[in-house]
């Protein structure tokens, strides 16, 4: 008889390890099924041992070891990836379970072994090579260019190539012009696939001889392949590869372990690498694939236009009035959404039938409407956040909570003082749209955001639609910017001035981004109309250098003690106001050597407060063993995230 040591690959279960006993020795990466609260479920083997080297202990437990219920499948998991998941799961203060469940398509877990082709699994990766790490920021044509030729060095090496993208619209658009001349080594994974796709790609991995390119997403991270000898995070700075939901993880540091795990080199690519990685190029901690390119499309006309509400002074040479009237007649100048130099474009696109993307920081009418005797903002009266003013179609607009997804209908008095004088404020892609309609009313327009457009397959069809039709104009948030591959003649930032009142460490890192990717697929011209043309964002845009960006952003950051002088970890708990008050006591007392810092954040439901703990440990402390035990001990109703996309 034999005891094994379990991970649970269960989400809703936070235990990191369980034992049960077999008649057999199985072997360590296997798959197996086991009881576990009157169901079964499945479950890695990552230790066995015989029951005689355990007898004292097996004497002194105080309940009785059940036994496995099946072998689902010997080998299943590769040993350098199990190594890579334990090493993330203890830095991200998440079980091994959770974790293997967030990187396992459910389509292998459900599937028989004997559906998908299976081979030896060899205990070493007999093509491991040196694990350096290599930054690579490059625009996207001379990144493809480069991976191209690292695929094709690889394969002489005899070695595969894994790329790692954020989403399966990267993947996609990836995996088309890497694999050209390859097609038949090459394949592509990412849960956008039909499930028969899947499984032949995924048999095909793992019974091919000859090296295969790998383009995938990280839910593929799993997949038993033992040459690889380099993997790509392309799109590094993406923010997608956080997760959104338990357990939160940051799938580059699961990529980087992997490839360390591996003994495979490794590299960071994108247009604009993040912070945090130039540092590390910086430090010499680690290598640069080619020269850091701090200049980004300099060609590429770009212009920042002011869009102040200017006064202006007419002056009056009336004598006769010198006595009676001030001697400068103020005008306000009115409130516009679009510019005389947007207006020039969208003449340009009309008469030149080509092309036009306007970019919009939100979706609806108004993203803000407020009392003008009052103050009162139109909120939510469930969550109490701002109301979005939309339009609907031969129907009365109505205001939409974009955080609990209420919808009320639009009203004409205030809440709080029963005024009339409501004011919608702010600019979104429907009021963009209004503007642009009554310049030219026949102009065709396309829109795509959360709202219009819910699923992948709406959006991409009102993208083929917007590029087969000539002199048409694509209005969208950032959003958009995930389904447009081909060039763009005209861009144009119409407002995106509201990002910057967030108070995150990294707003002006995400909307450079943004804007980056934007000029990335400008032709011709981009605009920028915004209300703060001294903001330093901007002219690091139009002069495409980012040097100044990246000193003035590490400046800053080393001064607040942010990534990457530390982790920041935060700690959220959600419920009555009593209740959240007295844990975040409790939390503060567990870290009180960390100086925690709490706050609260929105509401989400009327009758519940929302509070938020942070710590900053230091970069080079980290994992804190200590730390780290305290976090995975927390209940279910803290919510831990390590290295959190957001500190809002």
């Amino acid at each position: 008889m034999y005891i094994l040591t379990v991970i649970p690959i269960e989400k809703g279960l936070f235990l990191d390890e369980l034992t049960y006993f077999s008649k057999h020795n199985i072997a360590i990466g296997s798959l197996i099924e086991a009881p576990v609260r009157k169901k079964n479920i499945k479950a890695l083997v990552i230790k066995t041992q015989p029951a005689g080297d355990m007898k004292s202990a097996l004497k002194s437990n105080d309940f009785s070891l059940k036994k496995i219920t099946k072998v689902v499948a010997p080998n299943w998991l590769s040993p350098f990836f199990l190594a890579a998941i334990k090493k993330t799961s203890f830095d991200f203060a998440v079980s091994m379970g959770q974790l293997l469940k967030t990187v396992t398509p459910q389509i292998i877990l459900d599937t028989t072994p004997d559906s998908i082709s299976t081979k030896s699994k060899p205990a070493t990766n007999k093509t491991a090579g040196a694990n350096d790490i290599f930054a690579l920021q490059e625009i996207f044509d001379e990144r493809i260019s480069f991976y191209r030729g690292l695929t094709r060095e690889e394969f002489a090496k005899k070695k595969s190539i894994i790329i790692c993208t954020p989403t399966y619209l990267e993947a996609e658009k990836i995996f088309n012009q890497v694999n050209r001349g390859i097609e038949n080594f090459a394949i592509i994974l990412h849960n956008n696939l039909k499930e028969s796709e899947i499984l032949t790609a995924w048999s095909k991995a793992i019974t091919s001889n000859h090296p295969l390119l790998i383009v995938t997403t990280p839910l593929f991270l799993s997949l038993p392949k033992y040459d690889i000898g380099c993997v790509i995070i392309e799109q590094e700075s993406s923010p997608d590869y956080y997760t959104l939901k338990r357990p939160f993880i940051d799938m580059r540091h699961l990529c980087e372990a992997y490839a360390k795990e591996l003994k495979a080199k490794l590299f960071l690519g994108d247009t604009t690498l993040r912070v945090e990685t130039i540092a590390r190029s910086q430090n010499k901690d680690i290598l640069n694939a080619t020269p850091i390119q701090y200049r980004i499309l300099p060609h590429i006309e770009t212009k920042v236009v002011d869009m102040h509400i200017k006064i202006s002074k007419n002056k009056t040479n009336d004598a006769n009035k010198l006595d009676s009237a001030p001697k400068d007649t103020i005008t306000k100048k009115d409130f516009t959404i679009i510019s005389p130099e947007v207006k020039k474009i969208i003449t340009a696109i009309k008469t030149k039938k080509t092309r036009g993307f306007f970019l919009v920081g939100r979706k609806g009418l108004a993203p803000l409407t407020i009392c003008n005797d009052c103050n009162t903002i139109v909120a939510c009266s469930d969550c109490g956040r701002p109301l979005t003013l939309h339009q609907q179609k031969d129907e009365a607009n109505i205001y939409i909570c974009h955080a609990c997804q209420m919808v009320y209908k639009n009203t004409d008095t205030c809440t709080n003082c029963l005024g009339w004088r409501l004011a919608p404020l702010g600019v979104g892609t429907e009021s963009t749209t209004l503007a642009i309609k009554n310049i030219y009313p026949s102009l065709p327009i396309f829109n795509i955001d959360k709202n219009s457009t819910k699923t992948n397959k709406q959006a991409l069809t009102v993208i083929n639609k917007f590029l087969a039709t000539p002199g048409s104009i694509l209005i969208g948030t950032d959003m958009a910017l995930r389904y447009l591959t081909e060039p763009i003649p005209y861009t144009v930032v119409v407002s995106i001035d509201a990002l910057f009142s967030l108070p995150d460490f990294r707003i002006r890192e995400n909307i450079l981004r943004r804007l980056l990717r934007l000029k990335e697929i400008t032709e011709y011209k981009m605009i920028i109309q915004t209300r703060l043309p001294a903001e330093k964002t901007f002219s690091y845009i139009t002069a495409g250098n980012l040097a100044d960006f990246y000193r003035d952003e590490l400046k800053e950051r080393e001064q607040f003690n942010y990534p990457p002088f530390s982790v920041l970890i935060k700690i959220t708990r959600e419920g009555t106001s009593e209740a959240v008050i007295k844990d975040t006591k409790k939390l503060e007392s567990l870290f009180t050597d960390y100086m925690p810092v709490s706050f609260n954040g929105p509401k989400k439901a009327k009758d519940k407060i929302t509070s938020h703990t942070l710590l900053k440990i230091e970069s080079h402390s980290w994992p804190d063993v200590n730390v780290v035990e305290v976090l995975k001990s927390l209940p279910p109703r803290f919510i831990v995230a390590v290295r959190p996309i957001s500190i809002l």
